[in-house]
């Protein structure tokens, strides 16, 4: 048994060459056939393998099996072969030389239909499988696209929430702002009525009694005035009784200028008269401009109201060489609350004059429509620049010096209007004045409440006129 091994590789017992070829001829040739087979078998099964792999047509492990046995065999042969062709001799190595070719070529020929089949005839099921890949690929990708389109769908809907939330943020702040300087406004304005009232009763007591006085004074002066004539026309008859006594009253007379003096103490009873009825017109006007009493709508005469307005800013008019021209023609009386039209009427009057610092002329004209009445305010003066016309009704905007005016006159004044069912439009130009018009229905069909509200809306501006 110990030299069992070397005794496998013992080839003295085996025949020659020449002996094998004539002992047994029909062996040697398949013995190289078989060679021939299995060479080629083995040359190609590799490239074949190689093919269906790269090809992924291979779907079954059984060619594996194949070509693991027709290795074996090779190997088994090979083993045999070391002894050299001598083996024909030895039926068992020439047996298995056609077994291994014949599981050579059975893996051959059972990898060929795999190697020859193209990629469109792959297995179904690989085919399948990769199908199954894409698609889900395609989904997981559709997927993640509608994910991504979502969140930035949701981005824009955060992005423009916040902006609304800012926005309406700076809205009440605006808002806020606007409705402190309405209540500054309105509590000047209630002052004012009040100051005006208290002013008016305070005026109107001793106005009453001076008045009074002064009727009285005029009509005892006049009867004295009617005496002294009668004493002189009984100067002959003086002159006759006593010539001294009538030359010192001559000489009085003449010391006082008596007859100059006699005209000018008629002459100042009557400016006294003229002035204690002008102070009574401006008690007048001040009361009719702030209505104290009629704070709800009434029925009002707009002719009135405009003339009271105008009369308080004569004296300004004049101080700066303005000329107020009041064309006003009759018309219907109009259901409002006349202390708030009152106070558009001034608001647009005291812009106006603002506007005229070297002198020119305001217009008051009111006309009577089939719907309503129409106020005109129309000045020569500096006019509006175009790039802040749309912004003259916003509150707080002014273009006067800082100290000079809150902003809140046109914006006041256009609530207003607004409340009552009317509009306000303006016309201007640089260098050529404004002309301002307001237009107020006869009888609001829905009358605002009086607390001027605040508005967002910039009324509509006409253009520049021809």
């Amino acid at each position: 048994m110990e030299d069992f091994p070397l005794r496998l590789f013992d080839v003295s017992g085996f025949p020659r060459p020449q002996q094998a070829r004539e002992w047994a001829p029909a062996l040697i040739q398949v013995h190289d056939v078989a060679d021939m087979m299995i060479w080629l078998a083995s040359a190609a099964i590799p490239i074949l393998l190689i093919g269906c792999a790269r090809r992924r047509a291979l779907r079954i492990p059984w060619a594996f099996g194949l070509f693991a046995a027709l290795i074996i065999g090779c190997g088994f042969t090979r083993v045999l072969d070391l002894a050299g062709s001598s083996v024909a001799k030895n039926r068992s190595a020439v047996t298995l030389k056609p077994a291994v070719a014949f599981v050579s070529w059975a893996t051959l020929l059972a990898l060929i239909p795999f190697a020859l089949r193209g990629p469109a005839l792959r297995g179904s099921e690989e085919l399948q499988r990769e199908i199954d890949e894409r698609v889900r690929a395609e989904e997981a990708l559709r997927k993640t696209t509608d994910d991504l389109t979502r969140s930035n769908e949701q981005l824009q809907q955060l992005a423009e929430d916040l902006a609304e939330m800012a926005a309406a943020k700076h809205q009440a702040y605006q808002d806020l702002e606007r409705k402190e300087g309405q209540l500054v406004q309105s509590e000047k304005l209630s002052a004012l009525g009040q100051m005006v009232a208290g002013i008016a009763h305070e005026i109107n007591n001793p106005l009453a009694f001076v008045t009074n006085n002064v009727a009285v004074l005029g009509r005892d002066i006049d009867q004295v005035l009617d005496l002294v004539r009668l004493y002189r026309e009984a100067d002959a008859v003086l002159a006759d009784h006593d010539p001294a006594l009538l030359a010192r009253i001559r000489e009085r007379a003449d010391a006082i200028d008596l007859d100059f003096t006699l005209e000018g103490v008629r002459r100042l009873i009557n400016r006294s008269d003229e002035g204690l009825q002008r102070i009574r017109q401006i008690v007048k006007d001040l009361r009719e401009f702030a209505r104290l009493d009629e704070s709800d709508l009434a029925e009002a005469d707009l002719n009135a109201g405009i003339r009271s307005t105008a009369s308080l800013m004569f004296s300004r008019a004049n101080e700066r060489r303005v000329e107020l021209d009041l064309d006003l023609e009759p018309v219907p009386p109009v259901t409002c609350r006349p202390r708030q039209i009152n106070q558009v009427v001034l608001i647009l009057l005291t812009n106006a004059l603002d506007a005229c610092p070297d002198g020119g002329t305001i217009t008051l004209r009111t006309r009577a429509g089939a719907d309503g009445v129409t106020i005109h305010v129309i000045d020569t003066g500096q006019g509006i620049d175009p790039s802040v016309r749309g912004r003259i009704f916003d509150p707080f905007f002014t273009t006067k010096p800082v100290g000079k005016g809150m902003g809140l006159g046109l914006s006041i004044g256009y609530s207003i209007v607004q409340e009552h069912g009317g509009r306000i439009d303006v016309e201007s130009a640089l260098g050529r004045g404004s002309h301002f018009t307001v237009h107020l229905p006869y009888r609001p069909e829905t009358p605002g409440p009086s607390t001027m509200p605040w508005v967002d809306h910039v009324p509509q501006l006409v253009g520049n006129p021809s």
